[in-house]
């Protein structure tokens, strides 16, 4: 799964290396702390995720017509390196929502989560900041009518033969 990742660090795959370098055994990178309480395929989710509360969030804004998400913005930290076999379970915090905002994609509401991942002894061993726009898209000029302007039938061509 690692090196599919386009990881070829040998602390993460090369056992005996690992033990020889500072960490004094594997470790997983550190990247993949969001990815491994994500749903997987077919929808399974992870033992200890709170995925589903995020997506509770957007659900609502979703009823209400703020349809579409776009993610603006995410800031992680690593507290530590993660030995395999460690298990982790994740808390997710509703962090703050903006007033509706006009933006370019349409209007809409900045809102950003918390996720705290721990280890099963309840350390925290990372966080994650995320934040999404949920918004209703701007009118495109192929959903827009046309504006009524009498004037723009009379087409001229630019040669001044019209």
């Amino acid at each position: 799964m690692v090196r599919r990742a386009g990881v070829e660090n040998p602390a993460y795959l090369d056992g005996e290396y690992a033990a020889r370098s500072v960490h004094g055994g594997l470790v997983a990178p550190p990247t993949m702390l969001n990815v491994w309480l994500m749903r997987g395929y077919g929808g399974r989710r992870a033992a200890g995720s709170a995925e589903d509360d995020q997506f509770e969030v957007a659900k609502m804004f979703a009823a209400a017509g703020y349809e579409a998400v776009v993610a603006t913005n995410s800031e992680q930290e690593y507290r530590r390196y993660l030995r395999p076999g460690e298990q982790l379970t994740s808390t997710v915090v509703l962090e703050s929502v903006s007033d509706e905002k006009k933006t370019a994609l349409g209007r809409g509401y900045f809102v950003t989560v918390s996720h705290i991942y721990r280890n099963l002894v309840g350390e925290v061993v990372g966080t994650m900041r995320f934040t999404n726009l949920l918004y209703r898209p701007a009118e495109t000029a192929e959903t827009k009518p046309p504006p009524h302007n009498p004037g723009s039938a009379r087409i001229r061509s630019s040669s001044g033969m019209g």
